[in-house]
């Protein structure tokens, strides 16, 4: 996907993932720089703008998943799993019954 900044005063004022309008001045090419993560522990936190190079970098931020977070998460995940499986076993029991 082909990415377009504008840049205007040192400013970035819009991001398009599409052509921009010909003849509009301040357009730049640009690329997302994303690090790897850490599956389950971490996750992408905000972006900055480097428009001091060409293609501009679009650098996003990473920060650790809180503990809280991941058990939130799980308990979510787990709970939804559980309930499936008591829906599960109740229609078979009527199977059974009928």
């Amino acid at each position: 996907m082909s990415l377009f900044v504008q840049v205007v005063n040192e400013e970035v004022k819009q991001v398009w993932d599409t052509q921009p309008p010909a003849g509009e001045a301040g357009w730049k090419s640009a690329v997302e720089v994303k690090p790897d993560l850490t599956a389950d522990r971490q996750t992408y936190d905000g972006h900055t703008f480097d428009i001091s190079v060409d293609p501009v970098q679009i650098v996003y931020a990473v920060r650790d998943i809180t503990v809280d977070e991941r058990k939130g998460k799980f308990n979510r995940t787990g709970s939804s799993h559980l309930s499936n499986r008591s829906a599960n076993r109740n229609e078979q029991r009527d199977r059974r019954i009928s």
